[in-house]
């Protein structure tokens, strides 16, 4: 029988050995966020913070047996996805979590190339299939130059691009030197977030930012304050650490 506890977000992602991506991210900033996170593993990597040397797969069925293990007790409204060795895998685990609840919602943060350069794809066949099982996606400028012309008019999807302002030169005003943005299915820009200034860097921002996001979901709440939330957290993260990471504090990178 299932149990509807405190809600709870789901990821399915890599493991990270270093934490500072992957599954350890996800649940140790949804535990700073106060809320419960559980994981399934996709995939292993062999990496530290400075180089990603192999990832190594866990199979299709053991990824659907753990995910009927858990919603056996527990419902999840919104899950994230992260790493995966290949997309003909996460179209299979995608198209199973959709037969078994159609109404749930998908943030896919799509790793195509690690920060190290290592490609996590080498086929991108599966990719319009995909990107019709999810409901978000958080791609960083040089992924969405990739992902861009796969995506459908049919496809009832938002993108959720970080660095957008790097792709085109969208804003005059000087003061403004950094934006996110979301961009529907037909690839219009419904929003933005602006930001001035950089904030540094970090291992695992990106994934921190779609995180984040998901995160900001379980609120009902306008696209901007999605996109506003997931950029301070992230600049949280990147200028401070963990130790940084507060809900309530407005952050200024200034």
């Amino acid at each position: 029988m299932q149990r509807f506890r405190k809600q709870r977000l789901l990821t399915i992602a890599g493991h990270d050995p270093s934490g500072g991506a992957g599954i350890t991210a996800d649940l140790r900033l949804w535990h700073l966020l106060n809320v419960v996170g559980e994981s399934i593993l996709s995939c292993y990597t062999i990496q530290n913070e400075e180089e990603c040397v192999k990832i190594i797969p866990v199979s299709e069925e053991d990824i659907i047996q753990q995910y009927d293990c858990l919603t056996k007790e527990i419902h999840y409204p919104f899950i994230k996805i992260g790493m995966f060795k290949d997309l003909s895998t996460l179209d299979s685990v995608l198209e199973y979590i959709r037969s078994k609840d159609e109404l749930i919602t998908i943030v896919w943060d799509p790793i195509i190339v690690t920060s190290s350069g290592l490609n996590t794809f080498d086929d991108l066949s599966y990719l319009p299939n995909v990107l019709a099982k999810v409901d978000y996606i958080t791609p960083n400028i040089s992924e969405w130059e990739i992902i861009r012309s796969y995506i459908s008019a049919e496809f009832k999807l938002v993108c959720i691009v970080k660095g957008y302002n790097a792709f085109d030169n969208i804003y005059e005003d000087n003061d403004i030197t950094f934006c996110d943005a979301a961009i529907d299915s037909n690839l219009s820009e419904i929003e933005f977030s602006k930001f001035v200034g950089p904030c540094g860097d970090r291992h695992g921002s990106g994934c921190i930012y779609s995180s984040s996001f998901t995160y900001r979901l379980t609120k009902t709440d306008e696209m901007y304050k999605y996109l506003n939330f997931a950029q301070k957290i992230t600049r949280q993260y990147k200028r401070y650490g963990w130790e940084g990471i507060n809900e309530e504090k407005e952050e200024d990178c200034n």
